[in-house]
């Protein structure tokens, strides 16, 4: 594991976060007493960095980094390895593994709804599985009036099937199947209805209730529109209900600059975004994590640090904390943590982003 790397720099950033927040730590509440109970679930939300772009390898991506990091430094072990999305994500190799159509048809998209908008439409009779190490998994679905019968084995075996169908509001629903023997299990679900959209899953391993567990809802290419287009919105915050995570950290901005997001535009949706949240999961605490810079590929219509101060307002105007990823002197256009492209960070950049996120949190612990 490698945790946080001691450096003049990396100390002088906390300290600056620290006095810039003043208050709005208090917000972190609900992580602090998470962390001191010893298990804290984290969901990372936004686009291609936060979904591990330029990662070499699983178990290289910052969120997965953080993880490994606050389980070290806090002494807490467990956790899981991550939530399985339905589609595998942009990035599928980064996963321990991925769910595999065995029959039908079991398109990518869903109507982009799921953890990262990683879901899939299962038609009838569509089958997927899972292969995975673990004592018990809690899969997640979309229920909406006229929603099948999903039936489900674990290891060729029948067990109890679940009901994706609800009244007139479509939900997130969600199902766990526990109790397994430790080891390699395979899990398999076949539609026997009309076709809805499958999500993913949770594998747990002993640690149900314990460890820190991260939840990696990146979408590459991803603005917060995009979330906050899901319609109906009851689809994306319900699954938020759901998931309970006990902190939240956001990181948009570069795709809005980008694609020249008016300034205006992207602090509404950002300000929306912050308040759906907060409705969904109050308990939770909520980060914002402010990109680098990154090129464009034209004229923008706004400066980047206009984004920037959208996020300080946004965070200001809600008493949320931030962390300036800006301040790592290795992320930027030409700094040694980016890839070729300039907009993505490479193995270092991403390990540079989970130890500056990483003690920022602690720092308010």
């Amino acid at each position: 594991m490698e945790a946080i790397a001691e450096s003049d720099e990396l100390s002088s950033t906390i300290a600056a976060g620290i006095a810039e927040q003043g208050a709005a730590h208090a917000s972190l509440a609900r992580m602090r007493l998470a962390f001191m109970r010893g298990s804290c679930t984290i969901m990372n939300i936004g686009h291609s960095v936060t979904e591990g772009a330029s990662a070499t390898g699983s178990g290289l991506r910052w969120t997965d980094k953080l993880r490994d990091s606050l389980r070290g430094l806090l002494g807490i072990s467990g956790g899981g390895l991550n939530y399985f999305p339905a589609t595998g994500g942009s990035y599928p190799a980064l996963l321990p593994s991925n769910w595999t159509v065995t029959a039908g048809t079991a398109n990518a998209g869903g109507s982009g709804e799921g953890v990262g908008r990683y879901a899939r439409a299962m038609t009838t009779s569509s089958k997927l599985s899972l292969t995975f190490t673990g004592t018990s998994i809690r899969l997640f679905f979309t229920s909406y009036s006229g929603g099948p019968t999903v039936t489900v084995t674990i290891d060729g075996s029948p067990v109890a099937s679940f009901s994706a169908a609800s009244g007139s509001t479509s939900y997130v629903g969600s199902t766990t199947y526990s109790g397994l023997s430790a080891g390699s299990h395979t899990i398999e679900l076949t539609n026997t209805g009309a076709q809805f959209n499958f999500q993913g899953a949770i594998v747990y391993n002993g640690d149900e209730t314990s460890g820190v567990r991260v939840i990696n809802a990146g979408h590459s290419g991803d603005q917060v529109s995009n979330i906050m287009g899901v319609s109906p919105l009851t689809r994306q915050t319900s699954l938020w209900t759901a998931l309970a995570p006990d902190l939240v950290t956001i990181e948009y901005g570069i795709n809005e600059y980008r694609n020249n997001t008016p300034v205006a535009t992207f602090k509404t949706n950002l300000t929306n975004m912050v308040a759906a949240l907060e409705t969904a999961i109050g308990h939770s605490a909520i980060v914002i994590v402010i990109d680098y810079q990154a090129t464009h590929a034209t004229t923008p219509v706004a400066a980047w640090s206009a984004y920037k101060d959208a996020m300080r307002e946004v965070a200001a105007e809600n008493g949320l904390p931030v962390v300036d990823l800006s301040t790592i002197s290795t992320l930027g256009i030409g700094q040694s943590g980016m890839n070729g492209d300039n907009i993505h960070p490479n193995d270092a950049g991403h390990l540079a982003i989970a130890n500056l996120v990483s003690a920022s949190l602690l720092a308010y612990v």
